[in-house]
């Protein structure tokens, strides 16, 4: 396939540079504001130690090579300006909004944003699995990768800001019988999330399993008031190792048997199944 010309589809390339360099300052304002985010959150018996946050500057990375990507070829423009479109920029100002609201404690708010957040990933995710499967490296790297590891920390996010809303605050109130359930359930949902992911056959959708144990090993560690959340999120932690385990050997796997897009034919010996 010949090299796109720089200007095809100029418009959208230039709102996502735009838009990325706007989710980054939202990400650096979470940092240098007076009073730092993620360290001043509601807590809740769902919120985790913050190291969690580190997710975000491994994806906010890799969101720059998408940007990049977009520039390198007629494949990669069609992929990201013909395939996601107007998902990521609608995804970065939206992240940005949110980040806002959430900074200034208005969690019901924060809440539905983050329901609106969950909402466009997913549709972004499925338009780049059923239009537009991976067929280079860079479409893994650039593409597939950062969108599922986002929409599933925006997963997280979701039940955060849920039990901010509608939960109880954890330095004033003990957890009872509901909140143990909720938290169970949160717990829960995302690791059937973890496990599809893990299962999934795009090897780039696999790191999302990471994302979801990272932030179980997180409130498991920081949930140390309840015996029982600590006992949930430890159980769902060690859990959540099998599906990394999986997404992994089934890379491994991937990559020991070559490195060329094989058909489902072709891969059912060579994998024994």
């Amino acid at each position: 396939m010949s090299s796109a010309h720089w200007k095809e589809g100029v418009l959208l390339k230039f709102v996502n540079v735009v838009a990325y360099f706007f989710f980054l300052e939202s990400n650096i304002y979470t940092i240098v504001s007076p009073e730092p985010i993620y360290g001043n959150i509601k807590q809740t018996y769902f919120t985790p130690a913050i190291w969690a946050f580190l997710v975000w500057p491994v994806i906010h990375s890799l969101l720059l090579g998408t940007v990049i990507y977009q520039f390198t070829s007629a494949h990669a423009k069609a992929v990201v300006v013909d395939g996601i479109s107007w998902g990521f920029p609608l995804l970065t100002i939206s992240y940005a909004i949110f980040v806002i609201v959430w900074a200034n404690h208005n969690h019901t708010i924060a809440f539905v944003l983050a329901l609106f957040l969950f909402y466009i990933a997913c549709n972004v995710s499925w338009t780049l699995k059923k239009d537009h499967p991976p067929k280079s490296m860079g479409d893994q790297l650039f593409v597939h990768l950062p969108f599922s590891m986002w929409l599933a920390w925006t997963a997280v996010i979701v039940f955060l800001t849920a039990f901010e809303a509608f939960g109880v605050d954890a330095t004033r109130d003990r957890d009872g019988g509901w909140t143990d359930f909720l938290v169970f359930l949160a717990l829960l949902v995302l690791q059937i999330f973890a496990a599809a992911c893990s299962r999934s056959p795009i090897e780039a959708d696999r790191p999302a399993a990471f994302v979801i144990s990272w932030t179980m090993w997180a409130i498991f560690d920081y949930q140390r008031s309840s015996a029982f959340i600590h006992g949930a999120a430890v159980t769902f932690s060690t859990l959540s190792l099998i599906w990394v385990f999986i997404a992994v050997d089934r890379c491994y796997r991937r990559l020991t048997g070559g490195h060329t897009v094989l058909t489902s034919e072709e891969r059912r010996p060579l994998l024994g199944r």
